[in-house]
């Protein structure tokens, strides 16, 4: 039984490991992207094109998946020059195949 459990936990720590390996970090440009919910705090600034980011991690890591997604979609959005991204609030779903977000990118009138 002792090495049913030390298999066990060492099976854990190695999928823990992997999962934590899956996160995408975000990027120092992407750092700097805002994230609005408005139409209205993005007014009178210029539309760059629709993002999209997606993950797939679900499930039990659906919110790594989500994180990762929103990730993306931050950083493709500095990539066109965005200082804002409007994404509507978007929740996990555990019953999904991928973590799925879209945004529109957004730069602000005063940015360089």
């Amino acid at each position: 039984m002792r090495n049913f459990k030390t298999t066990y936990a060492a099976v854990a720590f190695a999928a823990a490991l992997v999962l934590a390996a899956c996160a995408t970090p975000l990027s120092d440009r992407a750092a700097k992207v805002r994230i609005v919910h408005s139409t209205e705090e993005v007014k009178g600034y210029t539309f760059l094109g629709q993002v999209v980011g997606s993950s797939a991690m679900t499930g039990v890591m659906r919110h790594q998946g989500m994180e990762n997604a929103v990730n993306e979609v931050l950083d493709k959005a500095a990539a066109m020059g965005a200082t804002h991204v409007l994404m509507p609030d978007k929740k996990a779903s555990y019953w999904t195949f991928s973590e799925n977000v879209r945004g529109e990118a957004y730069k602000a009138p005063d940015a360089p």
